[in-house]
């Protein structure tokens, strides 16, 4: 098996870990042809930054990158001594389709063009780690692997990981209706979307970002089990 030098590119599906989604069937229920066939109908833009319209989605999505890379940043300051060693691959390409069929996604990925196409048989995963710098299935965030989990038994740091994984995914629940935005399966859905809503979920993953980062930077002892951090992830029950 070939060596993910940067393999926190952790995925978990429904709160479960790789290991249980997979002993779950999981993969098994993905057509193993589906990326195949999406990927023949995607057409990717010349390697260039293409500069946002001034309108509310836009500004919105363009606050979403920035807080999505710099969510992307810290995971490598975690996770890198650890998953630079692993032998695994924790990536599948069919985590990837949803970044080809939400409207959403792709709309990020026309601004910040990944670094390679995506491919069949090993979706947006390079020899140096995910291709997408923003737009990753909010799945991908979710990291939450045994061997992490393990650095520290501490049920703070636990939870200070859980909040990390499920920032990003917070942002877009009940974007329109029940729907999280990276559901919504139709690109005039967007126009749609309760703004105000997101723009609120994005603030508190902000906030909960920052408590959590002075807890695991260690210039705060304790991580206090807050409301705004009990929006993003509950605590665990002591």
């Amino acid at each position: 098996m070939m060596t993910e030098p940067f393999s926190w590119i952790f995925r978990t599906t429904g709160g479960k870990s790789i290991k249980e989604f997979n002993a779950a069937g999981g993969t098994r229920n993905v057509c193993a042809q589906g990326l195949k066939n999406i990927l023949a109908n995607v057409r990717y833009p010349d390697l260039q930054f293409h500069p946002w319209p001034m309108n509310t989605l836009s500004k919105i999505m363009e606050k979403y990158a920035a807080f999505e890379a710099e969510v992307n940043s810290y995971a490598v300051t975690i996770y890198l001594n650890h998953c630079s060693t692993c032998k695994g691959i924790c990536c599948k390409p069919e985590y990837c389709e949803e970044s080809i069929t939400s409207p959403f996604l792709c709309r990020l990925r026309q601004h910040f063009v990944p670094d390679a196409a995506c491919d069949s048989a090993r979706g947006w995963l390079t020899q140096t780690g995910c291709a997408l710098s923003v737009g990753r299935p909010p799945v991908c965030h979710q990291y939450l692997c045994d061997t992490i989990l393990s650095m520290q038994p501490a049920a703070d740091f636990h939870y200070a990981l859980s909040i990390f994984s499920t920032l990003v995914n917070h942002i877009g629940k009940k974007a329109l209706g029940r729907k999280h935005i990276v559901e919504l399966q139709e690109a005039s859905g967007l126009k749609r979307i309760n703004f105000t809503r997101f723009e609120k979920h994005l603030n508190e993953a902000e906030n909960a970002f920052k408590r959590m980062r002075s807890f695991l930077d260690g210039d705060v002892a304790k991580l206090d089990y807050l409301q705004d951090l009990k929006k993003i992830c509950l605590p665990p029950r002591l």
